[in-house]
Parts: C-alpha cells; structure tokens; sequence
C-alpha cells in the first residue's frame, strides 16, 4: 500500500539542484503538494534551472485542500509552510517533509511525522538509491542550501562517513572559540606558562565536547527521524 506523503518547497527545489528529485519517486512513489508550495516553486521560474524538472515531474502532484482555513490559522508561518502542514493534517498524510525550522515544529506539535533533505538522502542511502551522502551534502551547499555545521557532522555520522571529512572549527562569535587577539598572545607567550596554556585548552575541549553532546542530541529536530522516512 503506497504512503500518503506531503513536501513543502524547499526539499523539491534542493534534490532539484542535485539531480536527485527522481529520489522522492524511488522512495514513495508519489508525494503531494499544495498550491502555494507549487506557486512557490515556479516563482522566478527564469532565473532557475531546476524549476523545469520539478514542473515535469509526474510524481509531484498538486493537491489543493478542502479546507483552506486549515492553512489559515498557521499565521507564523510562510503561505507554503502553512498550506503543506495544513494538507498532511488533512488528509492524514504518513510523512510531512519540510526542512524550515518553524514549520518543523508546527508539524510536530500537530502530531505529523516529519522529515527533510537531509533525511531523505540519509533513507536513500540505507535502500541503495545513493552511494554516498557526503558529495551531495557538499553539493547542496555549494549550491547555496544552507546546513549547519552540527547539521552535517551528524547526518555524516548517521551515513557512516565521518571519517572522510575533517571537523570544522568553531565560528568565531562562538563562547568556545578562542578570538584572534588571544590566539596571537598565546602565540607570543613564554614557555613558563605554557603549562597554563594546556590546562586552559583542556578545560576548553572538556567545554567544547559538552557543548557539542548538547546540540548533537537535538540534531534529529532538524533532520528528522531518519527511520520514519
């Protein structure tokens, strides 16, 4: 029995700009779509090249709703935001995916299982419609989708490819990252404190790991349960 699943705009047009729309059709056969997402979608339509592949493909289908004061109410939200939550309620979807923060956790307060980008490629890797997720991470970045740091540490963890990606350094407004001024005068610092210097870094590190313990565990409000994709 196929899944009734409902996507939002930015998981279309981000597999879109790495050829790997067809992904949604692999996993689920079909998923739906409001109208606004799809107006969203074709915005600017001139300018993007990825348009013309979402436009054509079969296994996008616009749904309208039957109740368009579902949508109405979601009044934080963006139109397609509201408008995709609004569609899974109502029909019960299976799956929502949706990669905006917000609408994220609108859906989960109504209840709805959610999923996103990340979380789809993640799935496509376990049935073997991908090889590898790290590339098209890279790929989606460059691109000009925006993931944290945090955010793909993680989900290369969950593919099993950490060890092919080096860890980043902290931005520098960060609390536990050390700012140049002070890392040009440890750098002038004599060796009679360099013992300071370690037991400083080491309270820094031990810092710095529960920091990331901390945004580690909710990561998976960002990607989505992997499993329920």
């Amino acid at each position: 029995m196929s899944r009734l699943v409902v996507t939002n705009t930015t998981p279309l047009i981000a597999l879109a700009l790495i050829r790997k729309l067809h992904l949604l059709s692999d996993l689920y056969g079909e998923v739906l779509a409001p109208p606004a997402v799809y107006a969203e979608v074709i915005a600017g339509e001139a300018e993007r090249t990825d348009v013309a592949e979402i436009r054509t493909a079969s296994y996008v289908r616009v749904q309208p709703l039957s109740d368009p004061r579902r949508a109405d109410v979601l009044t934080s939200l963006d139109r397609g935001e509201a408008e995709a939550i609004a569609l899974a309620q109502e029909i019960n979807a299976d799956l929502l995916i949706m990669d905006e923060h917000l609408g994220r956790r609108a859906a989960r307060r109504l209840r709805l299982a959610v999923t996103g980008t990340i979380g789809i490629l993640l799935k496509s890797k376990t049935l073997g419609y991908v090889e590898t997720v790290q590339p098209l991470i890279t790929e989606l970045q460059q691109r000009g989708i925006y993931l944290s740091d945090t955010l793909v540490r993680h989900a290369l963890e969950l593919a099993g490819e950490e060890r092919h990606r080096g860890v980043s350094q902290l931005p520098s407004s960060h609390p536990y990252s050390m700012p140049c001024c002070l890392n040009n005068a440890c750098n002038r610092a004599s060796a009679s404190i360099s013992s300071v210097i370690r037991l400083t870094a080491a309270f820094n590190i031990s810092h710095m790991t529960s920091w990331f313990a901390a945004r580690l565990a909710g990561t998976s409000n960002r990607i989505g349960n992997v499993w329920r994709v």
